[in-house]
């Protein structure tokens, strides 16, 4: 598990890993497309390296819905929310679409009451094989302290078994105005579209 703390104006980042890693597998070619699924045009990408240095090393072979939380507190002058990722899986609201998809619903909970406008922002990111990419979001929506994002969906372009992680940025202000955000990112999900 991951957790970020910020508090009043002072970032602390402390993280603690815990759980064990397995070792990536490779991705497998896209049926139907002949290869490996590419980068939308202009979205966001990392080397491993890169997403090693801002997310949990923890990978989760998906079977189901089993697998770790990343895990942030947002906090601002004694109120605060905790911000987790949610576990991913495959999406039921896919089922129309050809090849499926997953997602994710991060959430924020544990809200005080002086907690009076909050917003969580996503994204989906894939391993093509060679790089990580944004494949779904940035989706975003408010809310007024508790909540969780039911929106988050990459929809499959094609079949293959791929790495996959969230990206969940939280965001709170209390009554005085005083307002703070943190990210986290989920653990590695392996699934297969199609």
């Amino acid at each position: 598990m991951k957790i970020k703390r910020i508090v009043c104006g002072l970032v602390m980042a402390s993280a603690i890993l815990m759980g064990g890693a397995t070792p990536s597998m490779a991705a497998s070619p896209a049926a139907g497309g002949g290869g490996y699924p590419t980068p939308p045009p202009g979205a966001p990408t990392m080397t491993d390296a890169e997403m090693d240095a801002v997310s949990s090393d923890s990978v989760v072979l998906m079977t189901g819905d089993v697998g770790s939380n990343s895990r942030a507190v947002i906090a601002a002058a004694g109120d605060s929310c905790d911000l987790k990722t949610g576990r991913m899986w495959t999406r039921s609201s896919s089922k129309g679409e050809p090849y499926g998809g997953v997602g994710a619903k991060p959430e924020l909970f544990n809200c005080t009451p002086g907690v009076v406008q909050t917003r969580i922002t996503s994204e989906v990111w894939m391993h093509n094989g060679w790089i990580w990419f944004r494949a779904a979001g940035p989706v975003s929506r408010p809310g007024q302290g508790n909540m969780v994002q039911k929106n988050l969906t990459y929809v499959c372009k094609g079949t293959g078994k791929y790495p996959f992680k969230v990206k969940a940025t939280g965001w709170g202000k209390n009554s005085r105005g005083q307002e703070h955000a943190a990210t986290v990112w989920s653990a590695e999900y392996k699934f297969s579209c199609g």
